[in-house]
């Protein structure tokens, strides 16, 4: 027979705790958040390399506009780092950046030689154009790498903080990986496979990215 439980006691029952972002190991968490400032200032350097070629080529109306536009998105990208990094980590940053781009030279080679080929045989364009549509496709790639790579952290992330709210990709670039293509026009290529292939490769390079110390 049950005997009645005491009244004097209160039983409670602990929801669980609920997980956040300090669940996440932060080691692994930093070193995967410094890769993604290191690409995403190669990813700037290449969009503004776009916005350059088509100021010297004197195109006016939209694409002005469409320029300003993506001045106004790294400018703020540009703000919101500063609160994370100060001027000599920034400088590091684009060091290491720099490394990366040098490190896979014959990928970005093969790239333009491929968004050559590819380009020379759906279309037929001035070689000024023809510059600016590979320099869009060039920029499109690293952005793709990163993309990947921020899903591949995404993935890290939710393993230990299943309701993390937003990607760790900032929202910059997602607004970016859509004005950029409009300078090429309808010559851009959404399904280049050069494009795919050297992404993937920046991918792979990416993750075998080490650091060494803490600084």
């Amino acid at each position: 027979m049950n005997k009645p439980l005491p009244r004097n006691i209160d039983y409670v029952v602990s929801a669980p705790r609920r997980r956040s972002i300090a669940d996440v190991p932060q080691r692994e968490l930093t070193y995967r958040t410094v890769k993604l400032y290191i690409v995403g200032s190669l990813v700037w350097d290449y969009a503004l390399t776009v916005l350059d070629i088509s100021a010297q080529m004197r195109i006016g109306g939209p694409v002005k506009k469409l320029s300003r536009a993506v001045r106004e998105i790294h400018k703020d990208y540009e703000r919101i780092r500063s609160l994370d990094l100060d001027e000599k980590h920034i400088r590091q940053e684009w060091q290491l950046a720099e490394m990366f781009e040098s490190i896979n030279r014959e990928n970005f080679k093969r790239l333009c030689a491929g968004l050559a080929a590819e380009l020379r045989q759906s279309t037929s364009l001035g070689k000024e154009y023809e510059m600016l549509v590979e320099a869009v496709q060039m920029a499109m790639t690293v952005l793709d790498a990163l993309k990947m790579f921020a899903g591949e952290c995404d993935a890290f992330i939710r393993k230990y903080y299943p309701e993390a709210p937003h990607s760790i990709l900032p929202d910059h670039f997602r607004r970016l990986a859509v004005l950029l293509p409009e300078y090429a026009g309808d010559c851009y290529d959404r399904h280049s496979e050069a494009r795919k292939i050297a992404a993937e490769s920046l991918l792979d390079e990416i993750n075998k990215m080490e650091f060494y110390g803490d600084d």
